[in-house]
């Protein structure tokens, strides 16, 4: 952080909290490529929001809570002091999952939105993103080590594509897919956790606004596909589709069948039936 972000840290931190009281207070915590930037890019011109707000920083908070390296008061200290500095109202990132437990007691009148996609187009744009997209060397470190500390498991004959593109197992992100949505469900107090399908979120604008507690027409329902892929790369339908739906079957049923009861294949899914072949999902 240089000199200037020190100085403007500064002055939110002492400034902020008196003359510009939150309007509301949340948390996006959908899994990445579920909708976290659409939901931050709704909120954006009326209030305080930030998609992956310091993302090294939050990046290195995690591996050190995880490592030990940091004690568990000092991690929740940090997280204190960096909410104060920035003082946003919405904080969307799929990174607040791994510290959910300390956001729910550290903010107990924060809420919670859990943006869900279908797990199939889920992949497909997971598969998009890490093929098509440079990342930094820290990003794909941290990656790396997170994907090692949650996946084990080989490669299998219906998923050797993956392997030839350097992409983990299929089993491996349908089960990151299925208990980091799982996990929100079962952690997020009902009273306090909002659940959008990625699909919905223009048409959810007016139950978003009033969970916040704010006007529908401060929502901005022009902003709520944001962050396009660069690329689509149709690797999804280069899997074994046996081998795809034994996976989906195994490890995303119970959330597919409560939250998209329409979808029952992939080729239930818009975007991949052969008449809209051509039509993004």
């Amino acid at each position: 952080m240089n000199t200037m972000d020190q100085i403007k840290d500064f002055i939110r931190y002492w400034t902020f909290p008196y003359l510009k009281p939150r309007r509301f207070h949340a948390f996006g915590v959908g899994t990445p490529k579920s909708g976290t930037h659409s939901l931050e890019a709704v909120f954006t011109g009326h209030y305080r929001t930030w998609h992956e707000p310091e993302l090294e920083r939050f990046m290195r908070i995690i591996v050190a809570r995880a490592d030990g390296s940091v004690s568990e008061p000092d991690t929740r200290a940090h997280l204190r002091r960096l909410d104060r500095c920035k003082w946003l109202e919405l904080n969307s990132s799929w990174l607040n999952y791994a510290l959910l437990d300390l956001l729910l007691d550290e903010f107990p009148q924060a809420k919670f939105v859990l943006t869900i996609r279908d797990c199939y187009s889920w992949l497909d744009s997971v598969f998009n993103h890490l093929l098509a997209r440079n990342q930094q060397e820290f990003q794909q470190r941290f990656h790396q080590w997170y994907a090692d500390r949650l996946w084990t498991g080989d490669h299998q004959a219906g998923d050797r594509v993956l392997a030839e593109r350097g992409l983990f197992p299929l089993d491996g992100f349908l089960r990151f897919w299925s208990e980091h949505n799982t996990r929100v469900i079962d952690m997020v107090p009902s009273e306090r956790l909002l659940i959008v399908r990625t699909q919905d979120i223009r048409q959810d604008i007016p139950r978003m606004a009033q969970f916040m507690g704010v006007p529908a027409d401060t929502l901005d329902p022009g902003r709520s596909h944001e962050y396009k892929a660069e690329a689509k790369l149709g690797l999804l339908r280069e899997l074994d589709p046996d081998y795809l739906q034994t996976c989906v079957q195994a490890r995303c049923k119970d959330l597919m069948d409560r939250f998209f009861p329409e979808i029952k294949q992939l080729s239930d899914v818009r975007g991949y039936r052969p008449q809209d072949a051509e039509t993004a999902p």
